[in-house]
């Protein structure tokens, strides 16, 4: 099964961004990570942008399992830590799944800053999958 996950943070995010594609890779090393955008913060100039990536995760493990992981990675990485509503220390969004044998509907992401980044690490996980 494979799991498309998005990435973000505006806490440290180069380095948080680092430390949940690692977590991730300790769920399987059959990992594909796109390049980190930079996304502005919903409410207003005065909120710090996020940096954001989307994962290819190609595992044998059940959606529910790889959203219970991406929960405890979150606590791990201290998010909810910070006592501010503007600021968030680690998020993994599970986005999607497909079977390995099919393409993933990405026509599904409901966030935009997520979007493009998809498309490019789903063609990086085919083109290296073939």
């Amino acid at each position: 099964m494979n799991h498309l996950i998005g990435l973000g943070s505006n806490w440290q995010p180069e380095e948080q961004i680092k430390k949940m594609v690692l977590l991730l890779q300790s769920l399987s090393d059959r990992l594909w990570v796109s390049d980190i955008q930079k996304t502005p913060a919903c409410g207003g100039a005065d909120h710090t942008h996020y940096l954001n990536a989307v994962a290819v995760l190609e595992t044998d493990h059940p959606p529910d399992l790889v959203r219970k992981h991406c929960k405890l990675y979150e606590k791990q990485l201290g998010r909810g830590m910070k006592k501010s509503p503007l600021v968030c220390e680690a998020d993994f969004d599970w986005l999607l799944c497909w079977d390995k044998n099919s393409y993933p509907d990405t026509t599904v992401i409901s966030q935009p800053y997520y979007a493009s980044l998809a498309c490019t690490v789903i063609r990086a996980w085919c083109s290296s999958s073939m």
